[in-house]
């Protein structure tokens, strides 16, 4: 019986062990707004990746994306439950040609944190239009306590 007992515990810490421990999933967001700013700048956001995590700094970011163009009016949702989810806004570069885009290519969340992926794309060649623009993508995803880090 005793020898059992020993087998058992050692069963038992071995598949402990050797469990992985570092689990990752994919957050599915859910896309807020994407297009491009045509304010040449005026706007005044720099490239970026953006959490925001309150209704103040969805108000002035929505803002300052309005100086001169309503952009915002084109957003799938803009009252915000800041009690369940979080924003990510990632802004490209200002762009002197028309196509480009930039997108959240996934979300995985681990142990530690959560990892967005961005990729910026450029268009295909051929015509393109002649204005400036400033890609951006707008999501939500759950509220989360960890922190985010963007590739």
């Amino acid at each position: 019986m005793k020898n059992l007992i020993v087998v058992l515990i050692i069963s038992l810490v071995n598949s402990s062990c050797c469990k992985d421990n570092n689990m990752a999933h994919t957050i599915t967001p859910t896309v807020i707004g994407y297009g491009s700013l045509f304010g040449a700048g005026e706007e005044n956001i720099p490239e970026q990746n953006i959490v925001i995590t309150n209704m103040t700094e969805w108000d002035n970011l929505k803002t300052k994306m309005n100086i001169t163009n309503n952009t915002t009016d084109s957003f799938n949702e803009t009252g915000i439950d800041f009690s369940t989810c979080k924003i990510i806004a990632s802004f490209d570069q200002i762009r002197n040609y028309g196509g480009f885009t930039i997108d959240n290519t996934n979300i995985i969340e681990n142990d530690y944190n959560i990892i967005i992926n961005i990729q910026h794309f450029a268009p295909n060649t051929g015509n393109v239009p002649l204005i400036i623009e400033q890609p951006f993508k707008i999501i939500r995803i759950p509220k989360i306590p960890k922190p985010i880090v963007f590739n």
